[in-house]
């Protein structure tokens, strides 16, 4: 699948693109557990969405 579109990476993150490394880091880490399929068993997308 190709988009022409790029997605805006800090907004799904949650954060603004002049934050620091650590509350980018913090807003990564917290994504990668709401979505990682070791914490959402029952879910059979959670892998790809992670991804």
């Amino acid at each position: 699948m190709t988009t022409t579109v790029d997605p805006n990476y800090w907004s799904l993150l949650g954060v603004s693109p002049e934050c620091d490394s650590n509350e980018l880091k913090s807003a990564f880490r917290k994504e990668a557990r709401k979505w990682h399929p070791d914490l959402n068993k029952n879910d059979v997308n959670a892998e790809e969405r992670l991804k």
